[in-house]
């Protein structure tokens, strides 16, 4: 029973810290998202090492795949946005730069987006998918993880964040689950980069 209790808990954090990081801390969104995400990671860490260490396939294959994979998935954001654009909701992406941009400095910038990116997977993708594959089959835990991903974004009201964070759930469940967790964490990093530092989708 204690077991089912922690469980819950650790798998409802993101229900509070998300409006916490999302809308209210939003003018120090980065700070809020390392510290949000730290915690995760850090949880995901103490209790669910195994279920983590079971997945990760520390390779360097797997770490090459996902670098090469976060290429596509940026040409993937590429024509989001210019979908976003035609529809005229250009804004919400400036929104999402403006709350990056506003609340960090440049030069730390990448460094802490790899530490969010890579704390991010430890618990979305390590822990949390792997307790709720052990709940559920193993296709029922898939979609919850990813509809679960894309729902705790719902309380910031911006649809390019929304559709943003569905196809990162899915990308990276199956970069997950195909590949390892090191994949998912070195696409997840390297994606960051690519859209936030190096190639800019936003202002």
């Amino acid at each position: 029973m204690c077991k089912r209790y922690t469980e819950l808990l650790y798998l409802s954090l993101p229900i509070f810290l998300w409006p916490l990081v999302f809308v209210v801390l939003r003018e120090v969104f980065i700070t809020a998202m390392l510290l949000a995400t730290l915690l995760l990671g850090t949880l995901t860490l103490l209790f669910y090492r195994e279920k983590v260490h079971r997945n990760l396939r520390p390779t360097w294959k797997s770490a090459l795949a996902g670098l090469i994979l976060s290429f596509p998935l940026y040409g993937i954001f590429v024509f989001g946005k210019i979908f976003l654009t035609a529809l005229n909701l250009q804004h919400t992406v400036s929104n999402v730069y403006a709350s990056i941009y506003l609340s960090s400095d440049a030069t730390l910038l990448p460094f802490l987006l790899a530490i969010i990116g890579s704390m991010e997977e430890l618990y979305w993708r390590g822990g949390q998918l792997a307790v709720l594959e052990e709940r559920l089959m193993r296709i029922h835990a898939y979609i919850l993880s990813i509809a679960y991903y894309t729902l705790v974004h719902i309380w910031t009201l911006n649809i390019s964040l929304l559709l943003g964070a569905l196809t990162i759930g899915i990308y990276m469940v199956i970069t997950a689950k195909k590949l390892g967790l090191t994949a998912s964490v070195i696409c997840h990093v390297a994606w960051l980069i690519e859209t936030i530092v190096l190639f800019p989708l936003g202002p």
